[in-house]
């Protein structure tokens, strides 16, 4: 299934923090700029999953790991199968649609 980098966040650490962790962690990209908070969503498991958005127009290309089998930058025309919260935030996003 499709998806955006993701973990746990760490004891002590804000989402924010363990978003831009995770990011650099799973794709050894460093972000040039702060993510903003899109949306959030209760897990089944009583958790809560933090959906975050960095716009930019530079296309960097990750480096992949045992996590991860492969990649992409996509328009309108999403991947199938995708997570159904990504999908949901990036078609409600009109910077990402139009």
């Amino acid at each position: 299934i499709w998806n955006v980098p993701k973990g746990h966040i760490m004891i002590g650490e804000e989402p924010l923090e363990g978003c831009v962790r995770e990011f650099i962690e799973e794709t050894q990209i460093s972000l040039n700029g702060i993510p903003e908070l899109a949306k959030t969503y209760k897990k089944d498991n009583g958790g809560t999953f933090y959906l975050y958005l960095l716009k930019g127009t530079k296309k960097f290309i990750p480096r992949l790991d045992h996590e991860h089998t492969d990649w992409g930058y996509f328009g309108k025309e999403l991947p199938e199968p995708i997570d159904d919260w990504v999908k949901e935030v990036i078609e409600n996003e009109e910077s990402f649609t139009s």
